[in-house]
């Protein structure tokens, strides 16, 4: 579903966990997107997939979103965060549920009522041309690399994205190479 979003050519950004504790407020609605400069294109640059370890529900600070919110213009975005109460809903879902969102979407982890933490595990996707939140490139272990896939090299960022990233004026990239 990434693909539908971002197209063939999106790279992870980063990996990241969410946890909500007791007594935990609700986080600031936020768009991911929100580092481009107002007006946001017509299609998203980034998104997100948010994998539930525990059962997410209004109670535990599930996630809240506002449905459509991805879709407004520049002038209904700013009518919409100066709004005193904005249209949430939270999402519930049972554990082991995947919530996958546009970019563009206002959404933020919610208050935390109960007793329990709420777990979740977040990726972060980017279209190719957009630098990644984590720079796998000075991250990743010499180890790591050598054991990770054509295809997890490609999502790290280890290839050319049209002509964007070529090194010496060269379009290809042996993914099957070693780092110094």
């Amino acid at each position: 579903l990434v693909t539908e979003l971002l197209g063939n050519d999106y790279l992870l950004s980063s990996f990241t966990s969410n946890i909500a504790g007791k007594g935990g407020v609700q986080m600031a609605l936020h768009q991911d997107q929100s580092m481009v400069p107002m007006p946001h294109p017509p299609f998203p640059l980034v998104a997100n997939v948010l994998y539930m370890l525990d059962d997410f529900c209004q109670e535990n600070g599930g996630t809240v979103v506002v449905p459509g919110s991805h879709l407004l213009s520049e002038n209904e975005r700013y009518s919409y965060q100066q709004a005193d109460t904005p249209p949430l809903v939270s999402a519930t879902a049972p554990a082991g549920t995947a919530l996958i969102f546009d970019g563009r979407l206002f959404h933020g982890t919610g208050s935390n009522h109960t007793a329990d933490r709420r777990h979740a595990v977040l990726t972060y996707y980017c279209r190719g041309f957009i630098r990644q939140q984590e720079n796998a490139s000075l991250s990743i272990s010499p180890e790591t690399f050598a054991a990770a896939s054509p295809k997890l090299k490609k999502m790290l960022g280890y290839t050319v994205f049209r002509s964007l990233g070529m090194v010496e004026g060269g379009w290809h990239i042996d993914l099957d190479a070693k780092l110094p």
